[in-house]
């Protein structure tokens, strides 16, 4: 009937978000077409009112730090750790390595884990990140952590002195 109003309340899926309301036809309006929920009124003619949603770009919760680390070669490194979220939806991870820190490609045995440890088997400086994939069906936004500094160093060799005993 016209004027009547209702109350219109959007759920959103697992890794999405209400993003807006829309109207086809001219038979109601919206108290607010960004807001959830929303006060429709109805007018003479027929509409339909849908509600617009979209994929929630992941969050670090647990981001990297971009405080150097150093190790030495063959030492055991800590793992890096990451968590993120997008509204309950399943993330996957990709750890990435770069020895410049601007050309990135994915590192060496990572595999879908919120955890990467880095290798410590030869001298030099890697750099390393994250990237958070929101997995909901149908979206794809991700999500870049901090960046890692690994250095490792050769160990310092050991330096012993020997003086001459004359023995008296």
């Amino acid at each position: 009937a016209p004027d009547e109003t209702t109350t219109a309340t959007a759920t959103a899926n697992d890794g999405y978000e209400f993003s807006s309301w829309e109207i086809s036809g001219t038979g109601a309006s919206l108290s607010s077409a960004s807001t959830n929920p929303t006060t429709v009124t109805m007018g003479s003619a027929d509409a339909t009112v849908t509600a617009n949603f979209s994929c929630v770009t992941p969050t670090f919760s647990t981001n990297l730090s971009t405080e150097p680390v150093n190790y030495t070669t063959g030492a055991s490194a800590s793992a890096l750790t990451v968590a993120a979220s997008a509204n309950n939806a399943s993330i996957t991870y990709l750890w990435q390595s770069s020895t410049n820190g601007s050309s990135w490609s994915s590192a060496s045995g990572t595999n879908n884990t919120a955890n990467y440890t880095p290798s410590t088997a030869s001298a030099g400086t890697m750099y390393y990140r994250c990237i958070a994939t929101n997995a909901a069906s149908g979206c794809s936004t991700s999500a870049t952590s901090n960046v890692a500094t690994i250095i490792v160093s050769a160990p310092t060799p050991a330096t012993i002195t020997l003086q001459n005993y004359d023995g008296d």
